[in-house]
């Protein structure tokens, strides 16, 4: 087990109880030596290990950084190309810095050990619209549809608004890459008593029944080429924080719908 401690013994005389002792000291020798090669090599595993999870952790940030950078190159193209009128995209231009500023405050924290969220009451319906604006921004010339149904009453929940439009704009992308961006990317807002529900649902491929008890595992990844794995475990883990969570149900050819589930705010009146 890794826990007998054994010792060389004096090698006296030359006869058949010093060849014994002889061969057992070699033995031990050879023990001692294995017992630190082993050691080795399970700190060397350790360091590949650390390397690994470093290397993924990388690539995350990067995809989350890559989302407000697409928008911001697409506004200042857009702007290049026509001038005139762009007040509109230099308030998007301005959202999407200041959402690179607060992914990188976020990162310092998540270095520092720290998983601070700082919440205050928003109307949902904002995040939302503004998540589809910096989806299109995103990805203007491809040939997809976002539709969202209308509510009329302000659906109040205690969020961090920030990392809220990531969760947002994680699933809409993902729904998006899912159709190959083309078709209808839907979004409903449903409400009920102390809870309202964002459903995000897309004409993709749909996930295979196998791999849907997963998807939200970290490091996991159905298409493995297409990122490290990371981006629904943040967006699951974020829900869990704000009080809620997501749930996912598909059929492979028929697409995907994302349930996220939040608590309202009081003030929030509901059907019921």
């Amino acid at each position: 087990m890794g826990k007998l401690q054994l010792q060389t013994i004096p090698e006296e005389g030359n006869d058949e109880i010093t060849v014994l002792q002889r061969n057992f000291n070699q033995l031990v020798r050879r023990i001692e030596h294995e017992k630190q090669s082993q050691e080795q090599m399970a700190s060397e595993m350790r360091k590949i290990e650390k390397l690994a999870t470093a290397g993924r952790v990388t690539g995350n940030i990067l995809h989350e950084i890559n989302n407000p950078i697409r928008v911001i190159k697409n506004c200042l193209f857009a702007i290049e190309k026509n001038p005139e009128g762009m007040e509109e995209i230099l308030v998007l231009l301005k959202m999407e810095v200041r959402q690179l500023g607060m992914i990188a405050n976020q990162l310092l924290d998540f270095t520092r050990g720290e998983k601070i969220i700082q919440l205050r009451k928003l109307d949902l319906r904002e995040i939302l619209k503004e998540t589809v604006l910096s989806i299109e921004a995103a990805f203007p010339e491809e040939s997809y549809r976002i539709e969202v149904d209308k509510v009329n009453t302000a659906v109040w929940v205690s969020g961090d608004s920030t990392r809220l439009k990531q969760v947002f704009f994680n699933i809409m992308k993902n729904g998006l890459e899912a159709m190959k961006f083309s078709g209808k990317l839907g979004i409903e807002i449903m409400m009920e008593k102390g809870w309202c529900e964002v459903r995000i649902l897309d004409e993709g491929s749909g996930i295979l029944e196998k791999e849907l008890p997963r998807i939200f595992e970290p490091f996991y990844s159905e298409h493995k080429e297409s990122g490290v794995g990371l981006g629904l475990f943040v967006c699951y883990d974020m829900i869990k924080r704000h009080g809620g969570n997501i749930q996912v149900e598909s059929k492979v050819g028929e697409g995907s719908c994302f349930r996220i589930r939040l608590p309202l705010e009081e003030e929030t009146v509901t059907d019921d």
